[in-house]
């Protein structure tokens, strides 16, 4: 029972996200009074440009969110494609996160769960294929639903090519002439893994 005389089985302790103090502490980053980076709808920094920030680490100027993995999911695309007009000069893209998400949660009693947008809230086990749908289709987008990539032919550098066609077949001929610096593993570890990513990959095929 607590001081209030309220009786309770389980106590759950939820706190909200907290920033790191060293961005108060060691750069000049413009933050909010919760201490997270304050961006603009560029997702660049208020003060300091060229310097990007999504997900929980940041709050967007003029659209307050709660701190939920859905906003930074889809600010990701927007993210990268910044990042990139940022390096070419480019006018950056602007971005309003969506006001609401959906989020479902397990309860713990076998097939169970509640779903929650705004402030409407169900529960009951009809809610559980649903979830399981969406969790491994998200999954799946980082597995099997993955684009198959094909690997593109190899450049010869132009000093190669200068030299001749001997020269060419030389450099076509060599194994992979990277040491895997930084993969932060010996090259011939990083060799063998690759040699058998690609077998495994053959015997799919196959």
């Amino acid at each position: 029972t607590t001081r209030c005389g309220v009786p309770y089985d389980e106590v759950v302790w939820c706190t909200n996200a907290g920033a790191p103090a060293w961005l108060a502490d060691r750069t000049p980053l413009d933050l909010d009074p919760d201490g997270f980076i304050r961006v603009q709808d560029t997702l660049e920094s208020s003060n300091t440009p060229c310097v990007f920030a999504a997900g929980d680490i940041c709050s967007i100027i003029g659209h307050p969110r709660p701190k939920a993995g859905v906003f930074a999911v889809r600010a990701g695309p927007v993210l990268a494609r910044n990042v990139r007009k940022a390096a070419l000069g480019l006018p950056r893209e602007r971005w309003a996160p969506q006001e609401s998400f959906l989020g479902i949660i397990s309860t713990g009693v076998e097939s169970e769960c509640i779903a929650s947008k705004g402030t409407m809230g169900v529960k009951g086990a009809w809610l559980w294929p649903l979830k399981d749908y969406i969790d491994r289709t998200w999954m799946a987008g980082y597995s099997t639903l993955l684009p198959r990539m094909e690997e593109p032919a190899a450049r010869v550098p132009e000093v190669a090519s200068g030299a001749g066609e001997e020269a060419v077949d030389t450099i076509r001929s060599m194994g992979m002439r990277c040491s895997g610096c930084a993969a932060k593993v010996p090259a011939d570890v990083l060799s063998r893994v690759i040699a058998r990513l690609r077998e495994e990959d053959g015997n799919a095929d196959a």
